[in-house]
């Protein structure tokens, strides 16, 4: 599977704009961010013992719906999960960090070339807000972005709400830029950035 792989049209058309988005709901339009490169990504963090970074497997599926539940809402089912993710036809590969084999964050690789021709795009990420604070967010992130290296995309682009502010935080420290549409969207990005820039975590991200 490369990174311009095409879904084909009638399998394209069953995905529900409700699972378009990055990392949360999707009221109004969202902010658009990208990593302009893939060939200078950090090495992956070591995890807490007891952790296990992996590509999610079909048993997964009611673990990853815990995790978004929890961070999102419960709209995620496991028919949702493997609906939207583990068999949906434009998502690569979705990595978990597992405890005792159980998911406790996740996030996924989607490809959509005909919106974001060549780049690979980072799809729901989360984590257990048991398990917050410990860095996992940015290890899924990481696996995400060595996948889209690994099967040729130049860049890796997401989609997040304007409130999430711990998440952006996550991923401008992970090399993502604000790549604003217009001039509202400048506006909007402006006041986010003065928002992390008021609220500086004592250490590590707060919230994944």
């Amino acid at each position: 599977m490369t990174c311009d792989r095409a879904v084909p049209p009638h399998v394209r058309s069953g995905i529900t704009g409700a699972d378009v988005g990055t990392d949360g709901p999707h009221e109004g339009r969202q902010l658009l961010m990208r990593r302009p490169a893939l060939n200078d990504l950090p090495p992956l963090p070591l995890l807490p013992t007891g952790h296990t970074l992996r590509p999610a497997v079909a048993a997964d599926a009611a673990g990853i719906a815990d995790v978004l539940a929890s961070a999102f809402g419960p709209e995620w089912t496991v028919d949702r999960v493997r609906g939207a993710l583990l068999d949906a036809p434009d998502v690569e590969t979705t990595f978990v960090v597992a405890v005792d084999g159980r998911p406790v964050a996740t996030a996924s690789a989607r490809l959509l070339p005909a919106r974001y021709p060549g780049s690979g795009y980072l799809h729901w990420v989360g984590a257990h807000p048991s398990h917050r604070g410990r860095g996992l967010g940015a290890s899924v992130t990481l696996a995400v972005l060595r996948r889209f290296r690994a099967i040729g995309c130049r860049d890796a682009v997401l989609e997040t709400d304007p409130p999430r502010l711990p998440a952006i935080r996550l991923y401008l420290g992970l090399g993502f830029r604000p790549e604003p549409l217009d001039p509202a969207q400048k506006r909007v990005w402006q006041v986010v950035l003065d928002g992390i820039a008021a609220v500086r975590p004592a250490g590590g991200d707060a919230v994944l």
